[in-house]
């Protein structure tokens, strides 16, 4: 059994000293760094892409919820931090509306929410 033991060491040492393994290992090491960071990259290059990363942050939407679907809950979209800023309006604003708030770049979005009717 101590030769199996002075055997494997001597082997190790000889793997480890040649050059083919210490460039696996760091081509390895170097491809599981840049794996983990893609999204980083990514990110970085959308940014600069833009001129602008942090635009998702200055984003209002405005909700109408005229008829109260949502009885109140559409309000609680602000405290979840998606990354933007959630208007709830639960009296009816018309299209026209809408259009020129998004014009004058007071919202950038809108979603109207509004039944379904049924067909029996």
């Amino acid at each position: 059994m101590k030769d199996l033991l002075t055997v494997a060491i001597f082997t190790i040492k000889d793997m480890v000293k040649r050059k083919s393994f210490i460039i696996s290992n760091i081509i390895i090491l170097l491809l599981i760094v840049i794996g983990f960071n893609i999204p980083n990259i990514i990110s970085s290059i959308k940014g600069d892409s833009n001129g602008d990363a942090d635009n998702t942050d200055n984003t209002k939407i405005l909700i109408v919820d005229s008829e109260n679907i949502f009885e109140g809950s559409a309000s609680m979209l602000n405290n979840m931090e998606l990354g933007y800023e959630a208007e709830v309006s639960n009296q009816e604003v018309s299209f026209d509306t809408i259009k020129e708030r998004i014009e004058k770049e007071e919202i950038s979005e809108a979603l109207v929410i509004t039944r379904k009717e049924r067909k029996n």
